[in-house]
């Protein structure tokens, strides 16, 4: 160093060689001075980004029945002590990190609820003479968008009806009638089958209360006009 240095010349004008080595210098250690750099701060922040957005993604999915707008996840803050980069002598170093999130979401059984009933008030999303089967709606969930303070769920919604049957009526109307006026008379409700019993008899009973009738429940696709 300097003083070593100034001690060794004596005085300033002397031009000899401060040190002779007559051989080769040999044994010691090599002890390298760590110090810490900006690449190194850098890597250590990516690795603490990755894993606070990966336990805020597992959080989440603790929760399947809330639905969130979507959107990424906001960075954390990562406090780096002032002096971090470019300081000596220490082998690892420390850093804080705090990744705050804070969303409005519903919840996924309110919306599918609502779209339910929104589905069943809709007079003109069933077809005339058809009943609409609560049993058979499908909600398909969109992506939840943010709007100010509200949130916006599209939902598509599906269904299948039934054709509507007054099955307390019809004896009164098939009564007395052929198999092919029977069929007539069924037209455009599904497929027909008329068993006369005994098979000599050309024609349904006249008496109501003799007359079995079997009705299945063909259904056929409802859907809401547009994803609303």
């Amino acid at each position: 160093n300097p003083s070593v240095r100034a001690f060794l010349r004596g005085f300033p004008n002397n031009a000899a060689r401060l040190v002779i080595n007559p051989a080769a210098t040999s044994g010691g250690a090599d002890n390298p001075l760590p110090v810490i750099e900006q690449a190194d701060v850098d890597a250590v922040k990516a690795q603490i980004t990755a894993e606070l957005t990966q336990t805020l993604g597992e959080r989440l999915a603790e929760h399947p029945e809330r639905l969130y707008p979507a959107g990424e996840a906001p960075a954390p803050v990562i406090v780096v002590p002032e002096g971090t980069v470019g300081s000596q002598g220490e082998p690892t170093f420390e850093l804080t990190a705090r990744l705050t999130y804070s969303q409005p979401y519903v919840l996924r059984a309110d919306v599918e609820a609502d779209a339910r009933a929104q589905l069943s008030a809709d007079l003109e999303a069933v077809p005339s003479g058809m009943l609409l089967l609560p049993e058979t709606i499908e909600v398909e969930i969109g992506t939840v968008v943010a709007d100010g303070e509200a949130l916006t769920v599209p939902v598509s919604v599906r269904a299948r009806a039934t054709p509507a049957l007054d099955e307390e009526a019809l004896p009164e109307l098939l009564a007395g009638k052929t198999a092919d006026e029977v069929r007539a008379a069924l037209a455009g409700l599904g497929d027909v089958t008329v068993d006369l019993w005994p098979t000599w008899v050309d024609r349904v009973p006249r008496l109501t209360w003799r007359i079995q009738l079997d009705v299945d429940t063909p259904t056929s696709p409802v859907a809401s006009p547009q994803p609303s």
